[in-house]
């Protein structure tokens, strides 16, 4: 009769945490340690051939793999090391460099509102925590929320550029910045736990309500904003549109919105681009795009002129800086102060802006206007210029009213070059028109006519004083060519009432009369505006 036999296999097992720990194991014996849940096998002796004594810790289903991937470097066969072994990490810290919302839950099957709640927690779980650093990143697609998401100080929040991630919202503010009370109030803020040091960058923000805005900065300091496009559902003609692509706010005069950084940003059918009656100071505006708007920028135009109710609106934005913008397709003004000072508008194109969606030709607003005395406009330039003033009789131009570049209290410059043939003309005609100004225009110019080889070069000065109102003009001239013809040329100024925007004179004109005969002549100009 055959006998069967049943056996067992003990393996060394204990508590690894009792005592001295794992003991030495036999060569090839098992140890299993019933407290940590963990598998060892011995080594063997060097004699056998084991490159060390020890024991040799087995990966088991409990064990996370990333705790032993102490083997990432940064390039380890490049040069950049010579002779020296590069540091290594964990590929566990490696991968926590960058945290994808994806980890906290967030997907595209989510409602809006799972998909609101998901990024709250995450921005939450990191940020709230003071010292977390990370970077959560929002993976190309698109997002849909229902709610505010709140934005504490350090968060970082990146997407994978504009028009790859995009969120929606279709009833709030998308973003709105906060400090470290988890209740979002306003109580209690001061200078260390306001909102600081954030970045929001490559996405694309969508507001589909006309009762809200994109981005609601309340109190938010150093921190930066960058390729992004902020759009809304704005159309011309639109009046009471609260629509506001960056809001800027202040809960008091002292803890402000104050050396944020605004880049590459595009702005897109909106009441406004950007908004603000607080006390905002030292902000950068660079390579924005502000395009299909009521206004491009506000600031103090809410009880313009009186100071304002709340606190942080004492003065108004100040010591702000706008510079490489583009303003285009934009009804009203593209940068308007009512409340601020020492604001810069620097090196900015304005285009088919104080239009109010007409043909350039029916200007009804000024492209900037300062109503406070020490606001600047530098090196800016207007399409505006080119368009009104060369003013021959032939033009379309030639009986419309100049509505000025820049109205109001403020130091600028206007720079414009040109050329155009005067022919022969007995009679007085029209050359170059200006807007009203309080201050000089200055006209640089050389004149050419090939049949006599007359060459005349000159300064023409005009003075305007708006409240006499007078205009003085001055010309100092150089000629060369056929003695005959050498005051053939002579430059009269005359003020006009054009009146289809403002009543009363409004329009400098630059007339000329020329006995030369003409076959062939170009007056080239170039024209400085200070006012």
């Amino acid at each position: 009769m055959a006998i069967v036999q049943i056996s067992r296999i003990q393996h060394r097992r204990g508590r690894k945490l009792a005592g001295t720990g794992m003991p030495q194991l036999a060569s090839g014996e098992l140890g299993w340690a019933l407290d940590t849940q963990q598998l060892y096998i011995g080594n063997g002796s060097t004699s056998e051939g084991a490159p060390t004594v020890g024991n040799t810790r087995i990966l088991t289903e409990t064990d996370n793999i990333f705790d032993f991937a102490e083997v990432y470097s940064y390039k380890p066969t490049d040069n950049l090391w010579g002779v020296d072994a590069p540091p290594t990490r964990s590929l566990q810290e490696r991968l926590d460099e960058v945290v994808s919302i994806e980890s906290f839950g967030w997907s595209y099957a989510l409602t809006p509102t799972a998909q609101t709640a998901a990024i709250q927690s995450a921005i939450d779980k990191l940020f709230l925590n003071q010292e977390n650093r990370v970077v959560l990143y929002f993976p190309q697609g698109n997002y849909e929320i229902n709610d505010i998401i709140l934005v504490p100080p350090y968060a970082t929040l990146r997407g994978a550029g504009k028009e790859k991630t995009r969120i929606t919202s279709s009833s709030n503010i998308i973003f709105q910045t906060r400090h470290y009370n988890p209740a979002a109030s306003a109580e209690g803020i001061t200078t260390n736990n306001q909102p600081k040091y954030i970045e929001i960058s490559g996405m694309t923000l969508t507001v589909d309500s006309a009762l809200y805005g994109a981005i609601d900065l309340y109190s938010c300091t150093n921190s930066t904003f960058k390729d992004l496009r902020i759009k809304g559902i704005w159309e011309f003609g639109e009046n009471n549109f609260p629509h506001i692509g960056i809001l800027m706010r202040s809960y008091s005069n002292a803890i402000t919105c104050q050396h944020n950084i605004f880049d590459e940003i595009e702005l897109d059918s909106l009441n406004t681009g950007v908004y603000s009656d607080y006390d905002i100071t030292h902000n950068t505006f660079g390579n924005i795009y502000f395009n299909k708007m009521r206004y491009g920028i506000a600031f103090g135009t809410d009880g313009a002129g009186t100071g304002l109710a709340e606190p942080g609106q004492l003065i108004g934005p100040s010591y702000n800086t706008v510079e490489n913008c583009i303003f285009d397709s934009i009804d009203k003004q593209g940068f308007i102060i009512s409340l601020g000072d020492y604001n810069v508008s620097k090196d900015n194109k304005y285009l088919d802006v104080g239009n109010d969606n007409s043909e350039f030709s029916i200007s009804v607003t000024s492209c900037i206007e300062f109503t406070t005395t020490t606001n600047v406009s530098d090196n800016d330039l207007f399409e505006r210029t080119k368009n009104y003033m060369p003013n021959r009789s032939s033009d379309a131009n030639f009986n419309l009213e100049y509505v000025p570049e820049i109205l109001g209290r403020a130091n600028y410059e206007i720079k414009h070059s040109g050329q155009t043939p005067i022919a022969q003309q007995i009679s007085e005609i029209q050359l170059l028109k200006f807007p009203i100004v309080d201050g000089t225009i200055t006209i640089d110019y050389v004149y050419n006519e090939t049949s006599f080889d007359i060459l005349q070069s000159g300064t023409i000065k005009i003075i305007s004083n708006i409240a006499v109102p007078d205009v003085y003009i001055e010309d100092e001239t150089v000629y060369t060519g056929t003695p005959l013809y050498q005051n053939a040329l002579a430059f009269t100024v005359a003020q006009q009432d054009f009146g289809s925007v403002t009543a009363g004179i409004d329009t400098i004109v630059l007339n000329v009369t020329n006995t030369i005969p003409v076959v062939t002549d170009n007056f080239h100009y170039t024209v400085r505006v200070k006012a």
